[in-house]
């Protein structure tokens, strides 16, 4: 394909809009018509700059807005094929369905105050802007942000509040200095007193700790009489007894980890879908569904036009965007079938265009279809 510089001028033949509807009006030669051709086959956006011209003229027409002459024109090319004649009726159709439903949706405008009447204060401008649908909805929603952020602050200015009361020591928790130190100075009147034996004064060493033994034993309390000094010795596990008044501790059961769920595996590796319709309505003939497992997209469509010589395709958005198209098709029936690379298809409406090139070599466009996919 050959490189553009983004204003639709190609290598082969810059853009011209005048020269653009001579071939629309099919006014040019076999050579001129061959090289325009060649160059909109080339270059997406002069191929889109033509759709783009084309289209105006065809909405100009069905609105009754185009000038005399290029209407005459027009006319005099469209009218000689049926596939033509269709495209032009289907226009005009379409430009009256818009039309009509764009009466039906446009609020009430709000009357002007007469002259010499009394100027309506700024209140009662408001008040009559949100009589109307469209600024009432949109004052609901003015109205209900403000609560929101009102509603978000309060909490905030809460969450501090409780925060400083939990850092603040409450004054019983808080204890004297004085108080504290003759808790840790006054002696406690259960606790016995025990002797100070003084070294020094014991000449023998094996009384002076006969002394002392027995100073302990006054000191201890009567409860203890008749027990045995606690042995030094390792107890023996076997022979252990546990103490029914203990607590038994807590057993912490061990959690198998999960292993980690594979990622849901959804769709065949290809979605068909059989187009049929030019009705832009969502239905389930015309949804291709497009799971993890889609590799490809079957689309067949079905006319009932004369046979062409060969057709292309082309996948573009509402937008006018082209995201996949192919040429020089061949078929033998009334249907033709084209698979199309999942990647390049999104969860959005598309429009499938397709063309017959008879052979002379002029392209007509054969039928428009309308295409949903969905994403699983």
């Amino acid at each position: 394909m050959s490189g553009t510089n983004g204003n639709g001028t190609s290598s082969n033949l810059a853009f011209d809009e005048g020269t653009c509807e001579r071939y629309i009006f099919g006014e040019l030669t076999k050579s001129e018509q061959e090289h325009f051709e060649t160059s909109y086959f080339n270059d997406d956006s002069f191929f889109n700059r033509f759709l783009a011209v084309k289209d105006e003229l065809l909405d100009l027409y069905s609105r009754n807005e185009l000038d005399v002459e290029k209407r005459r024109r027009l006319e005099a090319h469209f009218q000689l094929t049926a596939a033509r004649r269709k495209r032009l009726a289907e226009s005009q159709t379409f430009i009256r369905s818009v039309t009509q439903i764009a009466d039906r949706s446009t609020p009430g405008v709000i009357a002007p105050t007469a002259p010499g009447s009394k100027s309506a204060t700024p209140f009662e401008t408001l008040k009559r802007l949100f009589t109307l649908p469209k600024f009432a909805v949109v004052g609901g929603l003015l109205v209900l942000i403000a609560v929101s952020f009102w509603i978000l602050r309060r909490s905030d200015v809460n969450e501090r509040v409780v925060g400083s009361d939990d850092k603040t020591p409450s004054p019983a928790s808080v204890e004297p200095e004085s108080e504290v130190a003759s808790q840790h100075t006054e002696p406690n009147e259960n606790s016995a007193t025990l002797p100070t034996v003084n070294a020094e004064q014991s000449p023998q060493p094996k009384r002076a700790a006969d002394d002392l033994e027995t100073a302990v034993n006054r000191a201890l309390p009567s409860t203890l009489d008749g027990v045995a000094p606690p042995s030094t010795q390792s107890p023996d596990p076997s022979t252990t007894q546990v103490d029914p008044r203990d607590p038994p501790q807590p057993t912490v059961a061990q959690v198998p980890k999960l292993p980690e769920p594979s990622p849901e595996i959804t769709g065949d590796r290809t979605e068909s879908v059989t187009l049929s319709s030019q009705s832009r309505s969502v239905t389930k003939g015309n949804t291709a569904t497009i799971g993890t497992a889609t590799q490809s997209v079957v689309i067949r469509m079905l006319f009932g036009s004369e046979a062409y010589a060969s057709y292309s395709v082309r996948v573009s958005t509402l937008g006018g965007q082209t995201v996949w198209r192919a040429s020089n098709l061949k078929t033998g029936g009334k249907a033709l079938a084209v698979t199309v690379p999942a990647g390049s298809l999104s969860r959005k409406d598309y429009i499938v265009t397709l063309e017959g090139r008879s052979s002379d070599g002029k392209p007509e466009t054969i039928r428009e279809y309308y295409l949903h996919v969905d994403r699983q």
